[in-house]
């Protein structure tokens, strides 16, 4: 189990669920209400242009009111059966090819970070004695080459 935090709407949520593997993580309560909010939605708007077209026939609403209810009835339908698509997924868990992509995405992010801590190795000074730094020759940014090795600095060896 996993400790879950993301947002919904303007509001963190914060349930313990298990993530499913290759989706946006999501908690089944949040998707539970994310279903009930847009079968509302679309129960609404429905009922919105069934009144349109009812006072079409009596000519008080335009033409243009009656498809931007039609309209939105048919967005509202289209996000609840994406949230019921959703819901769907999250219950019946994650899939093989899922689980493989997820998989190859952290063996890459574990080659990148691998790549950049050589790099950052590379970047730093070690001194191959115990010493004290008398003077810094070299100033921060200032290319340096190998083909011309020259001091970055000159140190005294401790006598321990």
């Amino acid at each position: 189990m996993n400790d879950v935090r993301f947002w919904y709407g303007a509001n963190l949520c914060s349930h313990r669920e298990q993530s499913v593997v290759g989706q946006p993580t999501r908690c089944r309560p949040c998707l539970r209400t994310a279903v009930g909010y847009a079968t509302a939605r679309a129960e609404e708007a429905q009922k919105t242009y069934e009144r349109a077209q009812a006072l079409r026939e009596g000519v008080s609403v335009t033409t243009a009111r009656v498809l931007e209810t039609q309209r939105d009835a048919r967005v509202f339908a289209a996000q609840l059966a994406e949230a019921r698509a959703r819901l769907a997924l999250l219950r019946a868990g994650s899939r093989k090819e899922d689980i493989r992509e997820a998989e190859a995405r952290r063996d890459t992010a574990t080659a990148q970070l691998e790549e950049a801590r050589a790099q950052l190795d590379q970047c730093s000074i070690r001194a191959p004695v115990d010493g004290v730094v008398v003077d810094v020759v070299a100033n921060p940014g200032q290319f340096m080459s190998l083909a011309v090795p020259a001091p970055l600095l000159h140190m005294v060896q401790d006598k321990r």
